[in-house]
């Protein structure tokens, strides 16, 4: 069974959070979900009634693997536009995708998102933050090709064997997302709170939390 668990993307903290707010009688939407690994399949498995949109087939089509494999619904991961939906939903989540979204695109979503949503209904969101961790990994690991160095050295393979050594083979990990977009977006508080609050939106909760990301940290860290 997909369980969330905590990894240095604060992934179970982001899980966490959402589950404060939701409860089984809820008409949950979760835009952007990827591969449903981080937010909708488990939270199908806890029996919500929740349906994952994303717009990259090739990740909805391994979240249905998943979900079969694990005996549930796969019509609840679909590949369709959220402004074509049914229903009215009583909460729609964004975890981690208007960091993906092109400025000119932004308002017209969170627009789009206010309109479908029942009266009264909830916008969860979560983003990185601004210029952070994020921003110095990629031009380390990529830009400065730190990441082609250590492959090269063979020094993660090396980690690898010595955790798995040490700990046993890792636990099965899935993708967030099988689609390659990178940031496009860096928020600050004020500037997402700016733009929620154009689209009519008003602020009922914020939160922030510090997990330490960086490529060489995980290669080293993650899980042990």
């Amino acid at each position: 069974m997909i369980q969330p668990k905590e990894t240095i993307y604060g992934s179970y903290n982001r899980y966490k959070w959402f589950k404060k707010f939701l409860n089984k009688d809820q008409k949950i939407i979760d835009l952007g979900c990827g591969t449903g690994s981080m937010i909708t399949i488990p939270l199908i498995a806890e029996g919500y009634d929740i349906l994952g949109l994303d717009l990259d087939q090739k990740s909805i089509n391994y979240g249905k693997q998943l979900l079969e494999k694990n005996k549930l619904n796969t019509d609840l991961l679909a590949c369709f536009d959220f402004a074509t939906i049914s229903f009215v939903p009583d909460v729609v989540i964004l975890s981690e995708v208007l960091e993906h979204i092109k400025t000119g695109e932004l308002e017209q979503i969170i627009s789009l998102v206010f309109k479908k949503l029942k009266p009264g209904g909830l916008l969860l969101i979560t983003v990185p933050n601004g210029y952070g961790i994020f921003e110095w990994e990629s031009f380390l690991w990529y830009k400065l090709k730190l990441g082609k160095l250590l492959e090269k050295l063979y020094i993660v393979e090396t980690i690898v064997i010595i955790k798995n050594k040490l700990i046993g083979d890792w636990i099965e990990d899935h993708p967030s997302s099988l689609d390659t977009s990178g940031h496009v977006q860096r928020f600050t508080y004020n500037s997402l709170e700016k733009l929620l609050h154009n689209s009519g939106f008003v602020t009922k909760e914020n939160n922030w939390w510090h997990i330490y990301k960086w490529t060489i940290e995980q290669s080293f860290f993650h899980r042990i």
